[in-house]
């Protein structure tokens, strides 16, 4: 169809005319079709139709977004399965919706906590590294 639509010098109504003399026992397309597939080719570069994003407005509504951030905000320690099992929304459609609001994936882990004698430690060292600094001027 592009090549009879370039030998017709890009004309949909002779385009129209070609195919049929060329194609008798097909399907004629309308010189519509040869507008739209030239169209579509020069926007995308591909003979493939274009695809819509769809999001499905049911699952993304703004009761399940308020319910997963309200999750995400109050259960740092949770992931996307986490909150995906506890509220029935799928795994998809919380990371979408984490995704949409700029929420990034970590996970906070606390290791280190402070015990009865470590202030003494710290100004032990402090005191330690600042003689050093002393001793080098």
């Amino acid at each position: 169809m592009i090549l009879i639509y370039g030998e017709a010098h890009q004309n949909a109504f002779v385009a129209e005319r070609l195919y049929v003399e060329r194609f008798p026992l097909r399907n004629h397309p309308q010189k519509k079709i040869f507008k739209r597939l030239v169209e579509g080719l020069k926007e995308t570069r591909s003979l493939k139709p274009k695809t819509k994003d769809v999001v499905n407005k049911a699952i993304t509504n703004e009761l399940n977004k308020a319910i997963v951030l309200n999750y995400a905000d109050n259960n740092y320690h949770i992931g996307i399965r986490g909150i995906s099992s506890e509220t029935g929304i799928s795994k998809s459609s919380v990371g979408r919706i984490l995704q949409q609001h700029k929420y990034h994936p970590y996970h906070l882990d606390l290791h280190q906590e402070l015990h009865g004698d470590d202030f003494e430690n710290r100004v032990a060292f402090c005191e330690w590294a600042q003689g050093r600094l002393r001793g080098r001027r």
